[in-house]
């Protein structure tokens, strides 16, 4: 009974219990016989079994490693996730990287734009040997700011160590609190600057905020000695005319020290902003604030440049497409036949397809077969749109079949312009950091309508190797849509307006 009722509550409460099998028979042995039926005698009832609980195995503990990690340094700081590692710029070359950030803020296409601003956003390790360069921390902050992210900045500015010891970061600091007019705390980081404080900029600087705290002797004392150090004209009209010597003339909206000035002299923003710095056209259109005209007018000046508009057949998926809104995109494909009323045409179709499934991240090889077929038939300029495609489809590591691969091997993809040696040295280096500066320098080359394909294709490609494979869809994608709209008709020949020439009189005979 004791036994049964021991491994009763111990099954109850979920022990595992093993019985004894040879002690346990040793012990009935041993035990006194039960006395008679009837006897006086007491009965002897046998000890209960011991329990004995169950061997429990445990692994020996795994071997313990320790890894050090890197103190932050002067590329650390974040101005949010953007997906990238902190190894972003392992390996990477420090004098590319000097070659190619100030480039942040000449024009380029929007995937390219979109590409940088992510880049230079990232925190991450800086390039060999340049942890400490306060100077390329400041080209880097500098990209971000250029591109049109001036709280951005702020905010990796709070968080790199030296900004009062560098005037170039401080230069960055301040441009930055200007823009999104934080005017009090642009002239606290000039106030804060350890060495550098007699430069133009910041003597520029700090006229202005001596004229906001109304001291006018010390202000123009600033202003003066800046003037005699390097002349800038604007400045030099702006200030006057804050210091009640002169007329303020026209806003200037070129920087973020002159817009504080045209905004301080009450001046009509609405003509300079033609010209603005792109950070400056960001801070307005985001400006609740903001006169309503001019906000919107900054909203369209910060759109891409108008392009032809896309065929019929295609403008309802390119459309949602450039929005973002795939599933719309993909519903307006299912719409269109082959052939159509419409007038869809097979290399429109492929083309289409390339680029929204090229969207979707999900590249199909038969897709890429419809592209080198198309690239083989219609007239020339349809068949180097296909093959440029082509090209470009095949670079997001798209399969082709043995015969497509064949076909392809003799297509014309066209020339570029490009420097040879940044597309050759794109193929050549190791570091994803001195990719993405390269891909960056060939679309500053570029411009605002962005690479021809057949050196876009080479950007993707490398992009692809280098795992920056979103970035590298969208520049296919931008590509695969200008393939799709037509080309824009060439101007009408010039009109003759130099008369004709006279016949030459005939000589005499002599």
């Amino acid at each position: 009974m004791i036994r049964s009722t021991s491994v009763g509550l111990l099954a109850a409460a979920g022990l595992a219990v093993a019985w004894p099998t040879v002690g346990a028979a040793q012990a009935q042995d041993a035990a006194p016989a039960p006395a008679a039926p009837g006897s006086d005698a007491p009965v002897a009832t046998a000890p209960p079994a011991e329990v004995v609980a169950p061997v429990t195995t445990v692994a020996p503990p795994a071997p313990v490693t320790a890894s050090s990690l890197r103190a932050p340094d002067l590329f650390s700081a974040s101005a949010g996730r953007t997906g990238l590692p902190d190894t972003l710029w392992d390996g990477a070359s420090a004098d590319l990287a000097r070659a190619v950030m100030p480039m942040a803020g000449k024009p380029m296409s929007p995937a390219a734009t979109a590409f940088a601003r992510r880049l230079y956003a990232t925190g991450a390790h800086a390039p060999d040997g340049a942890a400490a360069d306060a100077d390329l921390a400041a080209a880097r902050l500098a990209a971000v700011l250029a591109l049109g992210d001036a709280a951005g900045t702020e905010a990796m500015l709070a968080h790199t160590p030296g900004v009062a010891a560098s005037p170039a970061l401080s230069q960055i600091a301040a441009e930055a609190d200007l823009v999104l007019g934080h005017e009090d705390q642009a002239c606290l980081v000039g106030d804060a600057l350890t060495q550098g404080k007699d430069q133009p900029y910041f003597r520029r600087l700090r006229a202005y905020c001596l004229v906001r705290a109304n001291s006018m002797d010390a202000a123009q004392l600033s202003f003066d000695l800046a003037g005699s150090q390097a002349r800038d004209e604007v400045y030099q009209r702006l200030m006057s005319a804050a210091l009640g010597a002169a007329a303020p003339g026209a806003a200037d909206l070129r920087d973020g020290l002159n817009y504080a000035l045209s905004k301080h002299l009450k001046l009509d923003l609405t003509p300079a902003l033609t010209g603005a710095w792109r950070p400056i056209l960001v801070a307005i259109a985001a400006d609740p604030a903001a006169d309503p005209a001019l906000k919107a007018s900054a909203q369209g000046l910060l759109q891409p440049p108008a392009v032809a508009a896309p065929p019929a057949v295609a403008a309802p998926v390119l459309t949602p497409l450039a929005a973002g809104d795939l599933k719309s995109a993909r519903a307006a494909r299912a719409q269109i036949a082959r052939d159509d009323a419409a007038g869809a045409t097979a290399l429109e179709l492929a083309l289409i397809d390339a680029a929204l499934t090229a969207a979707e991240g999900k590249p199909d090889a038969a897709v890429m077969d419809q592209l080198v077929e198309r690239g083989g038939a219609g007239d020339p300029g349809e068949r180097l749109r296909a093959q440029q495609a082509a090209a470009l489809y095949g670079a997001l590591d798209v399969g082709m079949s043995g015969p497509a691969r064949a076909e392809f091997a003799a297509f014309d993809l066209g020339r570029s312009p490009a420097s040879q040696a940044r597309l050759f040295e794109l193929q050549l280096v190791q570091a994803p950091g001195d990719m993405a500066l390269l891909a960056l320098w060939l679309a500053a080359d570029a411009g605002v309508a962005g690479p021809p394909p057949v050196e876009r294709a080479q950007i993707v490609r490398a992009l692809m190797r280098a795992g920056f494979k979103d970035d590298a869809r969208a520049f296919a994608v931008e590509g695969l849509v200008g393939l799709i709209t037509p080309p824009p008709a060439p101007p009408p020949p010039k009109a003759a307006t130099a008369k004709a020439r006279a016949p030459a009189p005939r000589r005499r005979k002599r």
